[in-house]
């Protein structure tokens, strides 16, 4: 179970090892598990291009980000690529209608990624 501390200037997640992690470095660490499911290369994600798959990667980060609690869209949003806190709120509104529209193609990159939402 993670358990949230605060610690000096910032907020430490513990996890299950006994690591203090910031939100920032968990944030990373679910982008780069994302690029590692969807076999894209780590940098890509934060280039500026619409390409599906990076933008589908990219939605998929900040929705996972959003609901473990790791912080604001504005946070989120500005640690995937400088963008705004309207385009993660896009992103989170995109990702819940795909799910609930069983997109297929969507739902190919949501099987793989999933496994990093916060089990309750």
């Amino acid at each position: 179970m993670l358990t949230t501390i605060r610690q000096g200037e910032g907020y430490y997640i513990r996890a299950k090892l006994g690591e203090n992690k910031t939100p920032l470095q968990k944030y990373i660490d679910i982008q780069v598990s994302v690029c590692n499911c969807l076999g894209i290369n780590f940098d890509k994600l934060t280039e500026r291009t619409r390409k599906r798959e990076i933008v589908v990667a990219r939605y998929i980060c900040i929705y996972i980000g959003k609901n473990n609690g790791l912080g604001s869209l504005l946070f989120l949003a500005n640690h995937i690529g400088l963008m705004d806190h309207s385009t993660a709120h896009h992103a989170i509104d995109t990702i819940s209608d795909l799910i609930e529209i069983e997109d297929r193609d969507f739902l190919n990159h949501w099987n793989l990624c999933k496994h990093l939402l916060k089990r309750a």
